[in-house]
């Protein structure tokens, strides 16, 4: 998983719970109909409190990335109480933004619904190559993601894509209290230096005391263009 080698490098310092969509790898199950997205934070929050309320333990550091990044924030800012530190991984509060800075949930709702309802009449397909050599800097990584792809449920997939393109939490960013970082990637093939940094600083207009972290030469997977840097990054922030 997208966390391997993260959950390697911290496994002698913390107690890690690493959390995985049901239909990315195995069994779609309760994904199978229905949104996902507001469902899986709903039940990662209730995950966090039992682990806090009834086993009596520190309040966690979440760490998400792409949308398990939005699920970070959509937990942080709805349960602050349930939160220590937030690190969010390539993650906007609202996706949109990828395809104008003027978007709003009305401009982008029609694509997405035909984007999903394409994508489910077509049934799977193969990756984008466009797509997977923005998403990964390597063969390696984009290897890796191929991998991933194949072995996710394509029902599950595209509703979380539908997900995320209807959904917008900015004005809910600043009911985030905990310490939070952002760590974002840049490479010459994202667009320049200026309009990428731009995009993301516009973004997240709202939690006080946010930190931002670039790591250069990677695209959307950081941690597997960038390893070293992104485990350096992690680490740094947790160790404040």
């Amino acid at each position: 998983m997208v966390w391997d080698n993260t959950v390697t490098e911290l496994a002698g310092c913390y107690r890690i719970h690493t959390i995985q969509i049901r239909g990315f790898g195995d069994d779609a199950g309760i994904n199978a109909t229905g949104p996902v997205l507001e469902g899986f934070t709903n039940e990662l929050a209730d995950y966090i409190d039992d682990e806090i309320t009834y086993k009596g333990r520190t309040k966690p550091v979440i760490i998400g990335h792409s949308m398990g990044g939005l699920s970070a924030l959509m937990v942080s800012a709805r349960h602050p109480n349930l939160v220590n530190k937030v690190i969010v991984v390539d993650s906007l509060p609202f996706i949109g933004l990828l395809y104008s800075p003027a978007a709003t949930l009305e401009t982008v709702k029609h694509q997405a619904i035909i984007m999903r309802d394409n994508n489910l009449a077509l049934g799977k397909q193969p990756i984008d190559k466009d797509m997977l050599e923005i998403i990964s800097a390597t063969p390696a990584g984009r290897a890796v993601i191929t991998k991933w792809w194949d072995s996710a449920d394509n029902r599950v997939t595209m509703q979380l894509y539908y997900d995320l393109m209807t959904t917008d939490i900015r004005p809910e960013l600043s009911s985030i209290t905990a310490p939070f970082t952002l760590i974002y990637p840049y490479d010459t093939v994202l667009g320049s230096s200026e309009t990428i940094t731009s995009l993301y600083t516009a973004a997240y207009n709202g939690p006080s005391g946010m930190q931002i972290k670039r790591i250069d030469n990677s695209r959307h997977f950081i941690m597997l263009d960038q390893p070293e840097k992104f485990a350096a990054a992690i680490a740094e922030f947790l160790q404040d």
